[in-house]
């Protein structure tokens, strides 16, 4: 027994060890002569003294047993086995019990769930992206009429009780909007402009809209750490995890509570990426949302970034929120956890890779708030007769003039005319024939100061095929309102 690879103990009727091996010693951390002193129930750390007896009456009964359990070792921590228990005489003990150390095995099998458990969420996320992407682009194109007409309408409109209808159908087709990115971010088919960020200075900037959304009962607290590291990300993302995490926290502290944002600089130690496998050991930026809320139970904590799972009642919830921010830390090589505690709270933590390069200057948004009104002409090139339409009146309402084409052959004839008067591209980036992306590059090869904007609904993977893989191409996602188009207008030709 000395030379087994397995522990021994021999157990005498009334549960003391009476022998003992080296091997287990070494398991257990305790000497022979410390071991000899206990009896099973001091080292058993699942089952009580009522169930041990039990499990011996059915030994002595049956003559064997194999089963797993946990031991406890001599500095209290916990370390799984496998026990084989023979009813045999053997010197002054009645059972012969060999118990293995199973914590490699145990850990192997706890990576493989969590493996298992990635992959089953990848593969929910690409069957609804899949389909997200699949309707994005018809939905954004009715969305932009819906939104576009309703803001043309509501800016002539005079009679409270029309506007007030107005404003309803507007807030619907928003809200509308929202989800179908919502769809497209949790998906990863998101198109994202990624940046160098300071993470602190998104954070900082979004208090105030957080706070609106917490209500006057929660409190706020930002703990952002100094000389934290780049990131690259886009920022409209990060706000898009901050908000939902916030509503997140909101819903589960219904009577009022607190909410911490912390940042910090994370490099982790060998024990926590041995803990956490699908994290690549390296320099991540550490943002963690912590709420005073009701907690999470255990069967709900597997659902949470499932798209569509939600525990509020029908109406109240999209079940989209915590599988967007799921989807948009995937998007960018993040990692989240969770943690949660009934009655205590939930702590979200997510983990950036930091962006390593010395020479890149961190983006600082800037406040773009020009007056609507612009000149120029501007050729719009969409495929979609209605909302050709509606972004020429957009486009003439607010001072440019418009040359239109529902086609990119078109295009070309009519830039070859006029080339010499057009300041600007608008176009649609997929179109039967030539794509948008082809189109310019005919364009640019006749005049090759022309500005381009760029507008789609399709999905991030459409664009790529198409060749809309440069993030500083200026894009415009549908549906969009006639303020941001003419902020955007703005921006390319200042």
């Amino acid at each position: 027994m000395e030379t087994s690879m397995d522990g021994f103990w021999g157990v005498g009727s009334e549960g003391k060890i009476n022998e003992v091996n080296e091997t287990y010693c070494k398991m257990s951390g305790y000497n022979k002569s410390e071991l000899l002193s206990l009896k099973v129930m001091n080292l058993e750390a699942l089952e009580c003294p009522e169930e041990i007896a039990a499990r011996v009456k059915k030994i002595f009964a049956g003559g064997d047993d194999r089963f797993e359990s946990a031991h406890r070792r001599k500095d209290g921590t916990i370390f799984p086995v496998e026990v084989s228990i023979q009813y045999r005489k053997i010197r002054d003990g009645r059972l012969a019990v060999f118990i293995r150390d199973i914590s490699g095995r145990k850990k192997g099998e706890e990576e493989n769930r969590k493996l298992q458990e990635q992959l089953a969420q990848a593969q929910k996320m690409e069957v609804v992206g899949r389909l997200a992407g699949g309707v994005a682009h018809d939905f954004n194109n009715m969305l932009s009429i819906i939104l576009g007409y309703t803001e043309l309408i509501k800016d002539e409109c005079k009679e409270e009780e029309q506007l007030n209808g107005l404003l309803a159908i507007e807030k619907a087709a928003l809200h509308s909007r929202d989800i179908a990115r919502q769809l497209l971010a949790f998906s990863r088919k998101q198109l994202i402009t990624p940046k160098v960020l300071d993470i602190n200075h998104v954070i900082s900037d979004a208090q105030k809209m957080v706070s609106r959304l917490m209500g006057e009962d929660i409190l706020l607290e930002l703990n952002l750490a100094p000389h934290i590291g780049p990131v690259m990300l886009d920022p409209a993302q990060i706000d898009q995890i901050i908000l939902n995490l916030a509503a997140n926290a909101r819903d589960a502290m219904t009577n009022g509570g607190r909410m911490i944002f912390t940042t910090k600089n994370f490099q982790g130690d060998s024990t926590f990426f041995m803990e956490h496998p699908e994290i690549t050991p390296g320099k991540y930026v550490l943002l963690q949302a912590e709420d005073s809320g009701m907690g999470i139970d255990a069967g709900t904590m597997k659902h949470i970034f499932e798209p569509f799972f939600t525990t509020k009642e029908v109406g109240k919830g999209t079940g989209l929120g915590l599988a967007t921010v799921y989807g948009i830390v995937k998007q960018n090589n993040g990692h989240i956890l969770v943690s949660s505690e009934l009655g205590k709270g939930t702590i979200f933590s997510i983990y950036f890779p930091q962006h390593i390069d010395e020479q890149a200057t961190i983006f600082i948004e800037k406040k773009f708030n020009p007056t609507l009104f612009g000149q120029g002409t501007i050729l719009v090139v969409e495929d979609e007769q209605p909302l050709r339409k509606l972004i020429v009146t957009m486009l003439e309402k607010i001072g440019y003039t418009v040359l239109t084409s529902s086609s990119t052959e078109e295009a070309i004839e009519i830039f070859s005319r006029e080339k010499n008067q057009i300041d600007l591209l608008v176009s649609d980036v997929v179109m039967p024939g030539i794509n948008g992306i082809d189109l310019q590059k005919i364009l640019l090869s006749k005049k090759p100061a022309l500005k381009t904007l760029f507008i789609s609904g399709f999905p991030v993977e459409v664009m790529a095929s198409k060749g809309l893989t440069d993030a500083t191409i200026p894009f415009l996602l549908k549906p969009f309102t006639m303020a941001s188009l003419a902020e955007k207008i703005k921006e390319i030709l200042k």
